[in-house]
């Protein structure tokens, strides 16, 4: 008499190796999901401090001929960028820290500005840190 379907041992043992795959596959993508968020926080904080620079390059695109020129300054911008941005990326990271420095720009000679927007946070228990820098030169300081 033929024997139809599988025996308990085949299915055992199919089950055995399904366990192993899947032991060895799930870290990947545990991994993956990991990477995939630190890549979101990166790119959501990036166009931030873009539109950190811009602003910035109004403020002193802005400034009327003849006024005095904006000094030196660095500032801790943090607490205002989460209370007027509500990003919910840059809130989600307690240790995110963003500094605004202008100062006068050496290699423009008639005039201007070296920006920078610098931001630091912590991603999977390692600090993170980038900082985009432009020059904006200003005519009739």
């Amino acid at each position: 008499m033929p024997r139809h379907g599988l025996s308990v041992v085949e299915i055992m043992l199919a089950m055995a190796i399904l366990a192993m795959a899947a032991v060895i596959f799930i870290p990947v993508f545990t991994q993956g999901v990991g990477m995939t968020r630190e890549i979101r926080d990166y790119s959501v904080l990036v166009g931030l401090a873009e539109q950190l620079l811009h602003e910035h390059i109004t403020r002193i695109t802005n400034l009327a001929p003849g006024a005095p020129p904006i000094n030196f300054f660095e500032d801790d911008i943090t607490a205002a960028v989460k209370s007027a941005a509500q990003n919910e990326v840059l809130n989600s990271l307690p240790r995110a820290k963003i500094l605004a420095t202008v100062r006068p720009a050496a290699v423009c000679q008639s005039g201007g500005y070296e920006i920078t927007i610098k931001m630091t946070w912590e991603s999977g228990g390692r600090p993170k840190e980038f900082s985009l820098t432009t020059i904006k030169a200003v005519r009739n300081l």
